[in-house]
């Protein structure tokens, strides 16, 4: 698709241009990821001194969702380990002193075009299963039984359609890169090389960053502290945010919050793993039959 003239201007929103393919200008450029924003793609949180783009909001969200403890040691171990992947939203290093979002309201007070924008995608994301996604969570860090492996099956099973597709188009639109595949075993080679390098990167992620990511949300890694014991309100992380974070995810990259954000390639390559993990247990953990 063609991006619309925009009237000579080059100044225009990263996310408008890239995922809406729509020219809208940008009014900031991310602290984070250096990226130029509109008004319903970023804000200026009060208690951060750089603006952020809708991308690296939900790693605020996250951790303000926890409270954001001060960062050094706590239970469990792994504060000021930042994790893999792009720089996490207040240094990485097990969270900020103040919050930048008191609240789900507060949120919207600060960043009103960006939540008014995304209003639906968050409204829609249901807060018991964010609760069973927290538990799966704590599987995943526990390795229950193992589910680190089965995990890891499931993003394999996930992006093999996607690498597939797009391995066959590379190979197809440049020779150099079809004779390379073909002596490497051809489409089906060169889809499970791509498949197989996703999974070690999550795989390294799970074993080096899932703690400490867990960790700047809150340090006491307990279910049953973060969101109540099942079937009971309670818990002392704010599950509000946590749904933001995750409808706001899906805003910014266009996703549809009930289906594995593994099928979309460009979501795996550039988006913050531990939201991506996150919306993936999001999206196994909506029941089958409401």
């Amino acid at each position: 698709m063609t991006v619309p003239a925009h009237n000579g201007a080059v100044a225009t929103c990263y996310q408008c241009v890239t995922i809406r393919k729509s020219a809208v200008d940008g009014i900031g450029v991310c602290g984070i990821c250096n990226s130029l924003a509109c008004a319903q793609h970023g804000g200026l949180p009060r208690n951060r001194p750089a603006f952020h783009c809708s991308r690296c909001i939900p790693g605020l969200l996250t951790q303000s969702a926890g409270g954001s403890p001060p960062s050094g040691p706590g239970p469990g171990g792994g504060a000021g380990t930042p994790g893999s992947g792009p720089p996490t939203p207040g240094g990485g290093t097990g969270g900020a002193a103040v919050p930048a979002f008191q609240s789900s309201l507060d949120f919207e007070l600060q960043a009103p075009d960006l939540a008014q924008a995304s209003a639906d995608q968050r409204g829609a994301v249901e807060l018991d299963t964010v609760r069973e996604s927290v538990r799966r969570l704590f599987g995943l860090y526990r390795d229950e039984r193992p589910r680190r492996e089965d995990f890891l099956g499931r993003i394999a099973y996930e992006v093999r359609e996607p690498v597939q597709d797009e391995v066959g188009r590379q190979m197809r639109q440049r020779p150099n890169a079809y004779a390379y595949w073909e002596e490497r075993g051809g489409l089906d080679g060169a889809t499970w090389t791509e498949v197989d390098a996703i999974v070690e990167r999550y795989r390294r992620w799970l074993i080096e960053g899932l703690l400490p990511w867990m960790v700047s949300i809150h340090p006491v890694l307990d279910e049953n502290v973060w969101v109540g014991a099942r079937d009971e309100p309670g818990g002392m992380v704010d599950v509000l945010l946590l749904a933001d974070a995750i409808g706001l995810q899906a805003y910014s990259w266009s996703l549809d919050p009930q289906r594995s954000p593994f099928r979309r390639l460009d979501v795996v390559a550039g988006a913050d793993p531990g939201l991506v993990v996150l919306a993936e247990l999001y999206a196994q953990s909506i029941p089958a039959y409401p």
